[in-house]
């Protein structure tokens, strides 16, 4: 998966999009739960490739839709939608939340 410079380099810059935006919302992650959030969004990335997307149910939606990682997600579907030239759906951006908030220290 992580053969080519390109993959390393779109991996790397994951990782700092997420450490800012982790900073900017004071969201406190281990080191192996950021490197596990990087390799989620990496494979995300290659599913919009694909304009595979993910659907979250409405009990998410509702869960999520007014939370911090909410904020910090919708921040970070921004910043790699700059970043990679995509669109990513709101769904998607409730996928980031839960993660963020599950992966929390």
């Amino acid at each position: 998966m992580l053969r080519d410079g390109l993959n390393r380099q779109e991996v790397e810059g994951i990782r700092i999009i997420l450490r800012l935006v982790c900073r900017e919302f004071s969201i406190v992650l281990l080191d192996v739960s950021l490197s596990n959030l990087v390799i989620r969004v990496f494979i995300a990335l290659t599913r919009y490739r694909f304009y595979s997307f993910i659907e979250a149910d409405k009990a998410l939606q509702a869960e999520y839709r007014d939370a911090v990682e909410y904020t910090a997600a919708k921040r970070l579907t921004e910043a790699m939608e700059e970043a990679y030239d995509f669109v990513i759906p709101d769904d998607e951006v409730i996928y980031y939340a839960m993660h963020l908030r599950i992966k929390q220290n």
